[in-house]
């Protein structure tokens, strides 16, 4: 995505490294609030090994990995990996839109 803004001379070039990418695309998308939360899912994945963890719950029953991610706790249950899985389902369609759109919409119509 930041080639094609590159290409389309929305950002001069760019960055080498993960987070300078990730800064770009944080102030491409501002004011995208979906996208924003793509980018902090991202930032925290990315982080995961580190992050302190802990599991919750017994096997089959209630079964969560609580994170400790910025200073809040974020607990990843059965029911919270189904958002993530349809904010990522979001995200790929809305990527695959934005560098192909014609391509897309052709698919969709079959």
């Amino acid at each position: 995505m930041l080639k094609k803004y590159q290409k389309d001379g929305k950002i001069d070039e760019v960055s080498t490294n993960a987070i300078g990418r990730i800064k770009q695309m944080k102030q491409l998308y501002k004011d995208d609030p979906d996208m924003m939360e793509t980018i902090s899912f991202f930032m925290m994945l990315r982080k995961l090994e580190d992050l302190k963890t802990e599991r919750i719950g017994e096997f089959r029953k209630n079964v969560a990995l609580k994170i400790q991610f910025r200073g809040e706790e974020v607990n990843v249950n059965l029911e919270q990996l189904k958002v993530y899985a349809e904010m990522m389902e979001k995200f790929i369609n809305t990527t695959k839109f934005f560098l192909n759109p014609e391509e897309f919409t052709k698919k969709k119509k079959r």
